[in-house]
């Protein structure tokens, strides 16, 4: 038995065990496995179309022993050769045979059941592409009029869903037709009749289950036959009535309109008339018409119309449809406001309060709405008036009689329309006057002029002081009183000023008084004004000089004071004003009129040249003040003496500090010239280097240096020093251009100096010096008697002429 049960595992259970566990997936699409391949669909198949299947598999098997120790195999695919067609074939049975390589060969088989799975890839299908059918127009609602149907090739799954209507026409369809959207029913939604004699064409549309569905469309043409007479149908889509313009002139169009009968022959001709006087109809085309209007409107006396129109067919018996509507005459602004009467008159007392109402005016318009509201205001007015929107006028400020007696002006009704109408009427408002008002100078401070000296009742002012008093009557009359009452002046009834006695400018210059204007009403009304009186100055006053003292002043004066050196300043003073008030000062008579000279407009004395020995001692000066009235000047004197004294010479302290200014005016001349001699020098170096090298063109220069060398010796130059050797020192050195052309001991300026033998040397150095010398002079003017004492200095130690130092 072991045996035999050894051999049967061998030779049949062993191959099915191989095929059982090498190729898992071949049993499981046999046995409907639930992983691996399962039922293979379409969409699978479809990305299988020609991939090449493999060779067969064979299975060799190995064995090392009696008993079943390993088994080897390899996999089987099964690979879609085309496309699959659910439609066509959804089943496919294959049979797999499994064959070993011994010998004789074993086999083993195993059946395979493919099954194709549906997809969405087939649209319904209408049971035709189109429907014809006929319906009379009567067909009542609910009427069936066609059954679509449509079946799809697909499994229920992606079967045949739903029915409807075009979308994109549903509206209009949907107005007449329903559709049943599981069985496809069309039935009649509503009345045909106004589709009589038409075909309506329906796009119904079948829809599957797929997602997204598949849809497929089929055309259904209804004609709606025509059976009865209908009655003409005027276009309701029309506005009729609403509001004209009361200027529409004639022909305008109100309405435009349209008549539709859809019964053929005479059932279908029309023709309408409309009712009324003020308009008519006009046609435009066939079955058109246009509402026009015929006359004039007048809102006021007709704002309504009521307007009947009616169309009939030709049929027999005729048909008809009628409209009626109001068509509203709008209001235009045609009608002006108009005033209750022309002329508005009243009577009041000045004094108002304000704001109160004077009088009301009214004021009424024909037009409605805002063609209707008035609004008023006053034309030619006065600025402190005002009306209201309700036609009361009022003044914002008290009536006053002195302003306005009486008061004309204008007030102008004006509607609120787009071109605005207006009206007006006159009003009067007579004032009646009360003592109110305050008498009023014409100015609230006057200021006059008044000659001190004058006679009693000298005149003030030539023109009299004016009052005013606005109210009337004795209300008006005015007379004037002074306050203080104790002054040197009084005033006339008139209203002129006059003095009460002479009066001093010196003592007074000004008077301040209250002039009062009352008037004779009750109670009494009293008005002021200040007047300011300013007393006029008389030339009454000789000027008075304080200082110097007439007789009883000396005044000291060194020796050595410089010219133009304020000697004193004379003080005076002159009690008038204006021009008699100002002062000239001058010189009289004395002693020193030659030394000294008197700021006529300062008052200051001054040295006028420089002091001698002679001019030591005392010096009598008279001094006359005077001032500058132009009519009668007055003038006073003052006789003083100015004593002129030597300082002390000895004193040490100013000795030394000459000493120091001196020495140090010395020390810039020199460092000057010391700067100039060098750069002359080095220029000099440099000049005879060249003459060496260069012997004609040194004597060329020379040629050329010769015009200057005579210019130097004529002594025709302007500026700078002469030394002349006739003197014996220094002193004989003078500035050129004294005003009297000499150094002041007999020295000629015009002889020519270059001449002495101290001067022979004319080489180009020598020359130089001497331009050299013009400079630092010329520099240095005013130190130019230092420049002297250093040159000549030279001179007293070797007495001779310095070679450097030529006239010029």
């Amino acid at each position: 038995m072991t045996y035999i049960f050894g051999h049967f595992c061998l030779w049949f259970i062993a191959p099915l065990a191989l095929l059982w566990a090498g190729n898992d997936r071949l049993m499981d699409v046999w046995g409907k496995s639930r992983h691996s391949l399962g039922a293979i669909g379409k969409s699978e198949a479809s990305h299988q179309v020609g991939v090449v299947l493999t060779a067969l598999l064979q299975w060799p098997a190995v064995f090392w022993s009696k008993a079943i120790e390993r088994f080897c195999f390899r996999r089987v695919n099964l690979v879609i050769r085309q496309a699959l067609n659910r439609e066509a074939r959804p089943v496919h049975i294959l049979t797999l045979v499994a064959r070993d390589g011994g010998k004789p060969s074993l086999t083993g088989t195993v059946n395979i059941r493919v099954t194709v799975e549906d997809v969405n890839d087939n649209a319904p299908a209408f049971g035709q592409p189109s429907y014809n059918v006929s319906l009379p127009e009567t067909a009542a609602v609910g009427t069936s009029v066609v059954r679509v149907t449509a079946t799809d090739d697909d499994t229920e799954k992606y079967g045949v869903k739903e029915f409807r209507f075009n979308p994109q026409d549903a509206d209009d369809v949907s107005k007449f037709f329903a559709i049943d959207p599981s069985t496809g029913l069309i039935t009649v939604a509503s009345s045909l009749l106004e589709r009589q004699g038409k075909t309506l064409r329906l796009l119904v549309e079948c829809l599957d289950k797929g997602l997204p569905p598949l849809v497929s469309r089929a055309e259904v043409d209804v004609t709606v036959k025509d059976t009865v007479n209908s009655a003409p149908i005027i276009s309701n889509n029309v506005v009729f009535g609403g509001s004209v313009s009361e200027k529409a002139h004639s022909g305008f169009v109100v309405s435009i309109f349209e008549v539709e009968d859809r019964d053929a022959g005479l059932n279908g001709i029309v023709t309408c008339s409309i009712v009324s006087d003020a308009f008519e109809l006009q046609p435009l085309a066939v079955d058109e018409y246009k509402v026009i209007v015929v006359r004039r409107l007048d809102r006021e006396s007709e704002p309504v119309h009521n307007v009947t129109i009616q169309c009939d067919d030709a049929g027999s018996p005729p048909m008809s449809d009628s409209v009626n509507f109001v068509v509203k005459v709008k209001d235009e602004n045609d009608e002006p406001p108009r005033f209750s009467q022309r002329l508005y008159e009243k009577t009041l007392t000045e004094g108002t309060r304000p704001n109160q109402v004077l009088l009301r005016v009214s004021a009424t318009d024909l037009d409605v709405g805002k063609n209707a509201r008035i609004n008023y205001a006053l034309v030619d007015a006065y600025s402190f008036l005002r009306v209201d929107s309700r036609g009361n006028i009022m003044a914002v400020e008290p009536l006053d009689y002195e302003d306005h007696t009486q008061l004309k002006f204008k007030v102008m009704a004006t509607d609120n329309g787009d071109t605005p109408k207006s009206n007006t009427a006159d009003v009067i408002i007579t004032v009646l006057d009360l003592n109110d008002e305050v008498p009023k100078f014409e100015e609230d401070r006057y200021e006059f002029h008044v000659k001190e000296n004058e006679k009693v009742n000298t005149v003030v002012n030539a023109n009299p002081l004016v009052a005013k008093d606005r109210d009337t009557g004795e209300n008006g009359r005015i007379s004037f009183r002074l306050s203080p009452t104790v002054s040197p002046f009084r005033i006339r009834p008139d209203g002129v000023l006059i003095t009460r006695e002479p009066l001093d400018r010196e003592q007074r210059p000004q008077y301040t008084l209250k002039v009062e204007a009352v008037d004779a009403g009750s109670p009494q009304q009293t008005g002021a004004a200040t007047v300011v009186i300013r007393v006029v100055d008389q030339n009454d006053h000789a000027p008075r000089i304080i200082y110097p003292k007439n007789g009883n002043s000396t005044v000291a004066l060194a020796f050595d004071a410089r010219p133009r050196s304020v000697v004193l300043s004379v003080l005076a003073e002159d009690e008038d004003e204006g021009l008699n008030k100002e002062l000239d000062y001058h010189l009289a008579s004395g002693s020193g009129r030659g030394i000294f000279d008197l700021n006529s407009s300062s008052g200051e004395l001054v040295l006028s040249r420089a002091l001698g020995v002679k001019d030591i001692g005392p010096h009598r000066l008279t001094i006359v003040v005077k001032d500058k009235s132009p009519m009668f000047p007055l003038a006073s004197n003052s006789t003083f003496e100015v004593v002129v004294y030597a300082p002390n010479a000895s004193d040490p302290a100013e000795q030394e500090r000459d000493r120091e200014r001196e020495h140090v005016m010395v020390v810039i001349i020199l460092g000057v010239v010391t700067g100039a001699v060098t750069v002359a020098v080095i220029i000099t170096i440099a000049v005879i280097r060249r003459t060496d090298s260069q012997r004609r063109k040194y004597l060329e220069g020379r040629a050329k240096m010769a015009p200057e060398v005579e210019r130097l010796e004529t002594g025709k130059t302007s500026v700078g020093y002469v030394i002349s050797n006739g003197g014996q020192d220094g002193n004989s050195m003078r500035a050129a251009g004294d005003k009297d052309g000499s150094d002041g001991r007999g020295n000629d300026p015009s002889k020519d100096m270059t001449q002495d033998e101290g001067f022979a040397d004319k080489s180009p150095l020598s020359i130089l010096r001497a331009k050299v010398f013009r400079i630092v002079t010329a520099l240095v003017p005013k130190q130019g008697g230092l420049a002297n004492r250093l040159f000549t200095s030279e001179l007293r130690q070797g007495q001779q002429t310095l070679p450097w130092f030529p006239g010029h």
